[in-house]
């Protein structure tokens, strides 16, 4: 997990872009996993959260449900 972070880190050296990460991990042992990651990116160029649920997550994210309204018409196109 420590490589994991370390590598996404070095994406963003000299980066001015702080994205939000969302994590989904509804299981147990999915959830538990992330949250150790969400520990290890303390201090990451991004804000790291973990969710049990997409809508909480989506919510986090600032996605409305028009915007997937719209996502969902691009991809029947």
């Amino acid at each position: 997990m420590q490589e994991s972070v370390d590598f996404m880190q070095r994406q963003f050296v000299g980066s001015s872009i702080r994205p939000k990460v969302a994590v989904l991990a509804p299981g147990d042992v999915s959830f538990g996993l992330a949250r150790m990651c969400e520990a290890f990116s303390d201090g990451a160029p991004w804000k790291f959260e973990v969710f049990r649920s997409a809508d909480a997550a989506l919510a986090w994210l600032g996605v409305t449900e028009d915007l997937m309204d719209k996502l969902d018409q691009f991809e029947k196109v």
